[in-house]
C-alpha cells in the first residue's frame, strides 16, 4: 500500500462518510411494510380489561379499610395493563372455565 498525505487521507475519510451518511438516509426514507399485529382469536378490548382490573383495585382497597375512586381505580388498572402487556406480552383472551362444585352445590 502506498503512504496518502494526511490531507487527503482525512478529505477522502470526510468523503466516504457524507456518502455513507447519505446512502443511510436514503434508506431511512423508504417505507417500511410491516405485517399487522395480529390478535387472538377470542381476545378481550383493553376496554373490557381496565374496567375488569379497576372493579378488582376497588375490591382490593375496600377489603383493606381504604377507599379509591372508579377514575383512579381506572388510572392504575391502565398503567398496569399497559406494563403487562408491552414488557410482560401477556395477552387477554376469553375462554370458558369448568366450574367444580362440591356436593352441596351439585
Amino acid at each position: 500500500m502506498r503512504p496518502v498525505a494526511k490531507g487527503k487521507k482525512r478529505a477522502a475519510d470526510a468523503q466516504a462518510d457524507a456518502d455513507a451518511l447519505a446512502e443511510f438516509e436514503k434508506q431511512q426514507l423508504v417505507p417500511v411494510k410491516q405485517e399487522p399485529m395480529k390478535k387472538p382469536r377470542h381476545g378481550v378490548t383493553t376496554g373490557e380489561i381496565v374496567n375488569i382490573m379497576a372493579d378488582e383495585i376497588q375490591a382490593v382497597y375496600r377489603e383493606m379499610g381504604a377507599t379509591i375512586d372508579e377514575v383512579n381505580a381506572r388510572d392504575k388498572a391502565l398503567t398496569l395493563w399497559r406494563e403487562l402487556s408491552i414488557y410482560g406480552h401477556v395477552v387477554a383472551q376469553e375462554h370458558e372455565v369448568e366450574h367444580v362444585l362440591c356436593e352441596k352445590h351439585v
